[in-house]
Protein backbone atom coordinates (compact mmCIF):
# COMPACT_ATOMS: atom_id res chain seq x y z
CA UNK A 1 0.00 0.00 0.00
CA UNK A 2 1.24 3.59 -1.11
CA UNK A 3 -0.14 6.35 0.45
CA UNK A 4 1.17 9.48 -1.12
CA UNK A 5 0.36 13.13 0.63
CA UNK A 6 -0.16 16.39 -1.41
CA UNK A 7 1.71 18.76 1.18
CA UNK A 8 0.13 21.62 -0.31
CA UNK A 9 -3.38 21.07 -0.30
CA UNK A 10 -3.34 18.01 2.38
CA UNK A 11 -4.95 15.42 -0.42
CA UNK A 12 -3.76 12.18 0.35
CA UNK A 13 -3.87 9.58 -2.53
CA UNK A 14 -3.62 6.02 -2.03
CA UNK A 15 -2.45 2.79 -4.18
CA UNK A 16 -2.50 -0.46 -3.85
CA UNK A 17 0.74 -1.65 -5.38
CA UNK A 18 1.44 -5.07 -6.70
CA UNK A 19 4.73 -4.98 -7.85
CA UNK A 20 7.84 -3.51 -6.56
CA UNK A 21 7.59 -0.18 -9.32
CA UNK A 22 4.64 1.92 -8.78
CA UNK A 23 4.33 5.37 -11.32
CA UNK A 24 2.46 7.51 -10.04
CA UNK A 25 0.63 10.06 -12.39
CA UNK A 26 -1.18 13.29 -12.22
CA UNK A 27 0.90 14.77 -9.83
CA UNK A 28 1.49 18.79 -9.23
CA UNK A 29 4.84 20.33 -11.02
CA UNK A 30 6.30 21.90 -8.56
CA UNK A 31 4.60 20.38 -5.51
CA UNK A 32 6.03 18.83 -2.49
CA UNK A 33 4.48 15.05 -1.19
CA UNK A 34 5.42 12.67 1.59
CA UNK A 35 5.56 9.45 0.46
CA UNK A 36 4.32 6.32 3.02
CA UNK A 37 4.50 2.51 2.17
CA UNK A 38 2.85 -0.38 4.09
CA UNK A 39 3.04 -3.77 3.43
CA UNK A 40 -0.29 -5.88 3.29
CA UNK A 41 -0.90 -9.48 4.12
CA UNK A 42 -4.09 -9.72 5.32
CA UNK A 43 -4.75 -6.10 6.63
CA UNK A 44 -1.69 -2.86 6.01
CA UNK A 45 0.76 -2.99 8.36
CA UNK A 46 2.34 -0.02 9.88
CA UNK A 47 3.84 2.79 7.43
CA UNK A 48 7.04 3.36 7.28
CA UNK A 49 8.15 7.13 8.13
CA UNK A 50 7.66 9.61 5.25
CA UNK A 51 10.05 9.85 2.83
CA UNK A 52 9.29 13.50 1.08
CA UNK A 53 9.81 14.38 -2.16
CA UNK A 54 9.29 17.73 -4.36
CA UNK A 55 8.19 17.39 -8.04
CA UNK A 56 10.50 18.75 -11.03
CA UNK A 57 9.30 21.43 -13.22
CA UNK A 58 9.80 18.59 -16.31
CA UNK A 59 10.48 14.78 -16.97
CA UNK A 60 10.26 12.36 -14.13
CA UNK A 61 12.24 12.01 -11.02
CA UNK A 62 12.82 8.46 -9.80
CA UNK A 63 12.92 8.42 -6.09
CA UNK A 64 13.97 5.08 -4.00
CA UNK A 65 13.08 4.34 -0.71
CA UNK A 66 15.21 2.36 1.53
CA UNK A 67 15.36 -0.29 -1.51
CA UNK A 68 11.88 -1.49 -0.25
CA UNK A 69 10.95 -0.26 -3.86
CA UNK A 70 10.98 2.70 -6.38
CA UNK A 71 8.02 5.33 -7.40
CA UNK A 72 7.87 7.24 -10.39
CA UNK A 73 6.60 10.67 -10.24
CA UNK A 74 5.56 11.99 -13.76
CA UNK A 75 4.67 16.19 -13.85
CA UNK A 76 3.12 17.38 -16.62
CA UNK A 77 2.64 20.08 -18.02
CA UNK A 78 5.90 21.90 -16.61
CA UNK A 79 5.15 25.06 -18.22
CA UNK A 80 2.87 28.25 -15.90
CA UNK A 81 -0.51 27.18 -16.62
CA UNK A 82 -1.28 30.85 -16.15
CA UNK A 83 0.14 34.20 -17.54
CA UNK A 84 1.17 37.10 -15.59
CA UNK A 85 -1.19 39.42 -14.14
CA UNK A 86 -1.91 43.15 -13.11
CA UNK A 87 -0.18 44.32 -16.23
CA UNK A 88 0.19 48.10 -16.09
CA UNK A 89 1.54 50.41 -18.98
CA UNK A 90 3.62 53.29 -17.46
CA UNK A 91 5.71 56.22 -18.35
CA UNK A 92 4.42 56.63 -22.44
CA UNK A 93 6.67 58.44 -23.65
CA UNK A 94 7.32 59.02 -27.89
CA UNK A 95 9.94 56.67 -28.10
CA UNK A 96 9.79 54.32 -25.18
CA UNK A 97 7.16 52.82 -22.84
CA UNK A 98 7.52 50.96 -19.19
CA UNK A 99 5.49 47.99 -18.89
CA UNK A 100 5.21 46.15 -15.33
CA UNK A 101 3.14 43.29 -14.67
CA UNK A 102 3.03 40.19 -11.28
CA UNK A 103 3.52 36.84 -12.15
CA UNK A 104 1.11 34.46 -12.34
CA UNK A 105 -0.85 33.13 -9.71
CA UNK A 106 1.40 30.69 -7.16
CA UNK A 107 -1.10 27.72 -8.27
CA UNK A 108 -0.19 28.38 -11.74
CA UNK A 109 3.57 28.85 -11.56
CA UNK A 110 4.11 25.17 -11.90
CA UNK A 111 8.07 25.71 -10.88
CA UNK A 112 10.46 28.89 -10.76
CA UNK A 113 9.82 31.39 -12.88
CA UNK A 114 13.38 32.13 -14.92
CA UNK A 115 12.02 34.70 -17.17
CA UNK A 116 9.03 36.36 -19.00
CA UNK A 117 8.44 37.33 -22.62
CA UNK A 118 6.80 40.07 -24.24
CA UNK A 119 5.95 39.94 -27.66
CA UNK A 120 5.71 43.81 -29.39
CA UNK A 121 3.79 44.32 -32.71
CA UNK A 122 3.56 47.61 -34.23
CA UNK A 123 0.34 48.30 -36.16
CA UNK A 124 1.27 50.88 -39.12
CA UNK A 125 0.74 51.54 -42.45
CA UNK A 126 3.62 53.22 -43.17
CA UNK A 127 6.06 50.61 -42.16
CA UNK A 128 6.32 46.83 -42.21
CA UNK A 129 7.98 46.09 -38.89
CA UNK A 130 8.27 42.24 -37.73
CA UNK A 131 7.27 41.61 -34.22
CA UNK A 132 9.88 41.95 -31.12
CA UNK A 133 10.21 39.77 -28.57
CA UNK A 134 12.13 40.69 -25.55
CA UNK A 135 13.48 38.59 -22.05
CA UNK A 136 13.43 39.61 -18.79
CA UNK A 137 14.00 38.11 -16.16
CA UNK A 138 12.96 41.21 -14.34
CA UNK A 139 8.63 41.66 -13.90
CA UNK A 140 8.90 44.90 -15.69
CA UNK A 141 10.61 45.95 -19.15
CA UNK A 142 11.41 49.48 -20.62
CA UNK A 143 11.33 49.26 -24.07
CA UNK A 144 13.60 51.71 -26.08
CA UNK A 145 13.47 52.73 -29.81
CA UNK A 146 9.91 52.61 -30.48
CA UNK A 147 8.17 55.11 -33.47
CA UNK A 148 6.74 58.64 -32.22
CA UNK A 149 2.76 58.93 -32.90
CA UNK A 150 2.33 54.86 -33.72
CA UNK A 151 -0.37 52.29 -32.04
CA UNK A 152 1.62 49.08 -30.35
CA UNK A 153 0.22 46.23 -28.82
CA UNK A 154 1.90 43.08 -26.66
CA UNK A 155 1.03 39.79 -25.35
CA UNK A 156 3.16 38.43 -22.24
CA UNK A 157 4.15 34.91 -20.88
CA UNK A 158 6.09 33.73 -17.94
CA UNK A 159 8.74 31.14 -18.54
CA UNK A 160 9.97 27.84 -16.47
CA UNK A 161 11.31 25.45 -18.72
CA UNK A 162 8.76 25.79 -21.19
CA UNK A 163 6.84 28.93 -21.55
CA UNK A 164 3.17 29.26 -20.56
CA UNK A 165 0.16 30.59 -21.80
CA UNK A 166 0.02 34.16 -23.61
CA UNK A 167 -1.54 36.95 -22.01
CA UNK A 168 -4.50 39.18 -23.17
CA UNK A 169 -3.76 41.57 -25.81
CA UNK A 170 -2.58 44.99 -24.49
CA UNK A 171 -1.96 48.44 -26.46
CA UNK A 172 -0.84 51.61 -26.21
CA UNK A 173 -0.12 54.61 -28.12
CA UNK A 174 3.21 56.81 -28.04
CA UNK A 175 3.14 60.39 -28.01
CA UNK A 176 3.68 62.36 -31.11
CA UNK A 177 7.53 63.49 -30.94
CA UNK A 178 9.53 65.21 -28.59
CA UNK A 179 6.18 64.93 -25.88
CA UNK A 180 6.65 63.01 -22.67
CA UNK A 181 3.90 62.13 -20.00
CA UNK A 182 4.93 60.63 -16.60
CA UNK A 183 2.19 58.51 -15.96
CA UNK A 184 2.27 56.96 -12.56
CA UNK A 185 0.49 53.88 -13.06
CA UNK A 186 -2.82 52.39 -14.90
CA UNK A 187 -4.26 48.98 -15.93
CA UNK A 188 -3.62 48.20 -19.40
CA UNK A 189 -6.34 47.94 -22.02
CA UNK A 190 -6.28 44.40 -22.95
CA UNK A 191 -8.28 44.17 -26.57
CA UNK A 192 -11.67 40.73 -25.90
Amino acid sequence: MLNVTERETSNVYSFMVYDVIKKVEGLHPFYTYDVHIATVTIDAGPYSEPFTVQTKEAGDTRISLKSLCTVYVSCSPPAPSAAPTAVTIQDVGSTHVNISWQPPPVEHQNGVIRLYQLTLTLHSSITDMEDLTFHTALAAIDIPDLLPHHNYTFVLSAVTLVRGPESAVFRFQTLEDGMYVHVPSFAAHMNS
